[in-house]
This record gives structure tokens, C-alpha cells and sequence, in this order.
């Protein structure tokens, strides 16, 4: 049950030759298999460097194989999620957005009516998710810029979480705008398939302006879509 990285280190330091080699090379094989984007297997992959110099020329070529079949398979996945999330995005565009009802951490409840005649941004992230706390803080940058604005709401909904580690992540990261949790699901259900980080811009009379918004990160695509909308 230990970390990968704490099992390497004692197996690096208990273990010599070909022993060695052996038990690195099934501690490093199996968690490939657990990982679901290229990014996380490549950083992955830089972490078990400084062990492959125990491994002989074919559990090299063994392990290589397998990181290569993973990411074909991710490659694949990636693929067959961004048609579909295509699809579903396109079908939304124009059309009422999914309606919610959720809580904030203080029991707050807020709906998605409460917020029609405002341009809303949603955020829908989780707090295991690294590349949502990227986002986040790339987002804020945004969220400064129409903080004063009454015409803009920016939502972010914790998603796929457990409601301490959302909290804790809250007070760690102090994401911009208001924060509510998606107790039942009913926001991935309705806005996401597979993915997050994920961003939706929602029309004054509460439609859907598109389901994959520009991430904060990606320029001032995002603020450049929010004052176009706020302008209408």
C-alpha cells in the first residue's frame, strides 16, 4: 500500500543484481496501466528514470513496449472522447442549459436560475485533478478583470469529489467565484461525459453559448467570448 516512489527507493536500497532488477521492473510495470492521459504517463516516466539502470537490454525493450501500448490506448480513448464531447457540445449550443440546484460549503444553495440575465461561467473541476488546479489559478487572473462587472457570474462546481478533500482543496487553492459541490452528480451527468477540467459559458437567458469553452490558460480567448456575450 505504499506509494510507488517509497517502494522503489527501499526496493533500490534492500535489493542487488538481478533481484533488484526484478522487483523495480514489477513495481514500475504495473501502475502504467493506471494512468489515463499522455502527460501523466510521460511524467510518469521521467519519475523512474534514475532506476532503468538496473534493467537488462529486454526488460528495457519489455517496459518500453508497455508504455508505448498504454499510449496508444490513451491515444485512442483521447480520440473517441473528443468526438463525442464534440457532439454533445455542439448539440447544447443555442439550447437551455442543464438546470442544477447545489450547495455551497456553508450550505448555501444556489440554482442556475438565480443567476439569468448574467453572462455565467462555469468551472467544473476536482481536487485530485492537477490540471484543474492549473486552470484555476489561471482563472483567476479572468475573474479579476469582470469582478465589478454585474452582468458576469463565475461558477465553479466540484465534481467526482469527496466533499473534505473539495473543502480542503477550497482553502488551499482559493478558486475564483462562487463554489458549490456537486453532491449527486447531477452537473456531471448533465454537462460532462469524461473529462475535466472543463469550462461552459451560459447566455444571459440562460442557453448554453458553447459546452467547451477556451481554458483560462489557453490566452484571452475566454475573456475575449465573456464580453462578447456581456455586450449582447
Amino acid at each position: 500500500n505504499l506509494p510507488e516512489a517509497t517502494l522503489l527507493e527501499k526496493a533500490n536500497t534492500l535489493f542487488k543484481g538481478e533481484v533488484r532488477a526484478f522487483v523495480l521492473y514489477k513495481i514500475i510495470a504495473f501502475p502504467i496501466w493506471k494512468y489515463k492521459t499522455i502527460e501523466d504517463l510521460n511524467t510518469y516516466r521521467d519519475q523512474i528514470k534514475p532506476y532503468l539502470s538496473s534493467f537488462t537490454p529486454s526488460a528495457l525493450e519489455a517496459l518500453d513496449n508497455a508504455f508505448t501500448d498504454k499510449m496508444k490506448m490513451i491515444a485512442i480513448k483521447e480520440d473517441e472522447l473528443t468526438k463525442k464531447e464534440i457532439d454533445k457540445a455542439n448539440s447544447f449550443i443555442g439550447n437551455p442549459a442543464p438546470p442544477f440546484s447545489l450547495k455551497t460549503k456553508n450550505d448555501r444553495s444556489y440554482s442556475l436560475k438565480d443567476f439569468k440575465g448574467k453572462v455565467v461561467v462555469l468551472d467544473l473541476w476536482s481536487s485530485w485533478c492537477n490540471l484543474c488546479s492549473i486552470e484555476n489559478k489561471a482563472l483567476k487572473k479572468t475573474y479579476r478583470k469582470f469582478r465589478s462587472n454585474k452582468y458576469v457570474e463565475f461558477i465553479g462546481i466540484g465534481v467526482l469529489d469527496s466533499f473534505d478533500e473539495w473543502k480542503s482543496a477550497l482553502k488551499e487553492d482559493r478558486p475564483a467565484g462562487i463554489q458549490l459541490f456537486d453532491s449527486t452528480r447531477v452537473v456531471f451527468k448533465g454537462y460532462i461525459d469524461e473529462r475535466i477540467p472543463k469550462f461552459v459559458v451560459i447566455d444571459k437567458q440562460g442557453n448554453v453559448v458553447t459546452f467547451m469553452a477556451p481554458r483560462p490558460s489557453e490566452g484571452d480567448a475566454l475573456e475575449k467570448l465573456i464580453k462578447r456575450e456581456i455586450e449582447k
